[in-house]
């Protein structure tokens, strides 16, 4: 009897969990601030790949949708993006998708909020200064 009694728990604590619910909820926004819902993740995707070349990583974002983006590197990118009406800077590795050859966020990335990113553009120097 102990067991069901502490699924039950598992369960009504997942359910009641923050991260759940709320992380759900801006896919949806974002489904229905698009014209489709099912091309809503893969058309940003596709005009990342033609978006990106088109910056040329010299400092000018290429608008993807809404989303400014500045390309660092091979596969690297910098989007502004605002998530539950915050804004947050996402530095993130992006990949290839095999089956759709779409590119797509890796899991390797940081978000930072605002606050964070002014911060970190407070200690910039002191960063420089400690590189070799």
């Amino acid at each position: 009897m102990p067991k069901p009694g502490k699924k039950r728990s598992k369960l009504d604590e997942s359910s009641d969990s923050d991260s759940g619910p709320e992380d759900r909820t801006p896919v949806k926004s974002r489904k229905s601030d698009a014209s489709s819902g099912s091309t809503a993740k893969t058309a940003p995707a596709k005009a990342g790949g033609a978006g990106a070349g088109r910056s040329g990583g010299g400092g000018n974002p290429a608008v993807e949708g809404q989303e400014p983006t500045w390309e660092l590197g091979k596969m690297k990118k910098v989007k502004v993006r605002e998530w539950r009406n915050q804004v947050f800077i996402d530095i993130r590795e992006w990949y290839v998708d095999r089956s759709t050859m779409e590119e797509k966020p890796g899991k390797k990335g940081i978000s930072l909020s605002a606050e964070q990113y002014q911060k970190f553009k407070t200690i910039i120097e002191e960063i420089d200064a400690a590189l070799p």
